[in-house]
């Protein structure tokens, strides 16, 4: 006797026990399923039921296989495998709902175990809705990003108005340090932040007179000095707009170097940002090979020779291989000279004038080229 009123309590309790689990799925805000370990359907809430366009009873009972399209259902039982092993599953799939395809975000897991007839549990919640509004925001976050490339652009040739025997340099920068940093193996949003910094990098030299910039002669110390200004000048212009990359701390640094010789910080080593570390070795190589009012371009092999010297000192080593792989590839910078482009065999008379001493970013040089590294911090 006392053994039948324990039995009718005990199923009287599993009986509410299964209401209460029923009524969580007929409430719960998704798809709800559980399959047993052939894969057949035990429970589906009535959301499940209305997705595949059948009443619950007719889905119970039946495999996937019974009640989903070839392609679904195959992706069911990679699931249902995937749970029995023991993972978790959590995927977002395109599947048919009440005659078209929704995006689907479902979860496979295992319950009980082998012991315990190893059955699979599974929800699914209809997340189109979100993905569309991913997909907006994506959208809206490419536009901004255009308008952003814009502005770079025009800050760009803001510079290069003020100070045209350099037109082009920027540019030229930025085509040599995306052609090293894709050489490193740089993510596309890595590349695409220096790629922006080194367009960029010298906005600051709007702070400095533009008669000092185009200067044929020796530049005084005080001038040298304003003109070491622009690093900082340029990071106080960008830093109020928001790039995914460090663009505006790029900026900052790009004339540091390694050794701690350079500024407006004199930082050294990992202090300085990757970025900086390869716009640095960038900005050196175009620099030492283009004219300037005070002097004519530098062969390559010079500008090449005082990377070498200085890598692992001055400039970061992977840079520097990088920027030598490149050249040695083929990598050739663009012309940055139109109409007015200065006289094409100055270059050719370096040799010739080098004897007689010239004057590079205001240090004087006599029967020799001088230390890049101390003589193109302005370039």
């Amino acid at each position: 006797m006392v053994d039948q009123r324990r039995r009718r309590r005990a199923e009287r309790t599993l009986r509410q026990s299964e209401d209460r689990f029923v009524a969580f799925g007929e409430r719960f805000p998704g798809r709800m399923w559980m399959l047993d370990d052939e894969l057949r359907y035990i429970h589906v809430n009535t959301q499940f039921a209305e997705m595949l366009g059948r009443e619950r009873s007719d889905v119970l009972g039946r495999t996937p296989d019974d009640v989903w399209v070839p392609d679904v259902a195959r992706s069911l039982r990679d699931h249902c495998r995937r749970a029995l092993d023991g993972e978790t599953v959590d995927v977002i799939e395109y599947w048919p709902s009440g005659g078209e395809r929704r995006w689907v975000r479902a979860l496979a897991f295992s319950v009980g175990g082998a012991d315990r007839g190893g059955f699979i549990g599974g929800l699914m919640l209809d997340v189109t809705d979100m993905r569309q509004t991913e997909a907006e925001l994506m959208r809206h976050a490419e536009r901004l990003q255009q308008n952003v490339r814009g502005a770079v652009t025009a800050m760009g040739s803001l510079v290069e108005s003020r100070d045209p025997y350099t037109a082009g340099h920027e540019r030229r920068v930025a085509e040599l340090a995306v052609a090293i940093a894709e050489r490193m193996g740089w993510s596309r949003d890595q590349v695409e932040g220096l790629r922006m910094a080194a367009l960029v990098h010298d906005a600051g030299k709007v702070a400095v007179p533009a008669e000092i910039l185009s200067r044929p002669g020796r530049l005084s110390v005080h001038e040298f000095e304003l003109i070491k200004v622009h690093a900082r000048a340029g990071y106080d212009v960008l830093r109020s707009i928001r790039f995914d990359q460090p663009v505006a701390r790029t900026v900052l640094q790009h004339h540091e170097r390694l050794d701690g010789s350079g500024y407006p910080s004199g930082l050294r080593g990992d202090d300085i940002l990757p970025e900086a570390r390869v716009l640095a070795v960038a900005d050196v190589f175009e620099a030492m090979t283009s004219h300037r009012p005070y002097r004519p371009a530098l062969p390559h092999e010079v500008a090449v020779e005082e990377l070498r010297d200085g890598a692992g000192t001055r400039y970061d080593v992977a840079a520097v291989d990088a920027c030598l792989a490149a050249l040695e590839d083929g990598f050739i910078l663009s012309s940055g000279w139109d109409d007015g482009r200065p006289d094409a065999g100055a270059g050719d008379r370096w040799s010739e004038s080098r004897a007689e001493g010239l004057d590079l970013g205001g240090v004087p040089i006599a029967g020799g080229v001088p230390d890049a590294g101390a003589v193109l911090e302005e370039a």
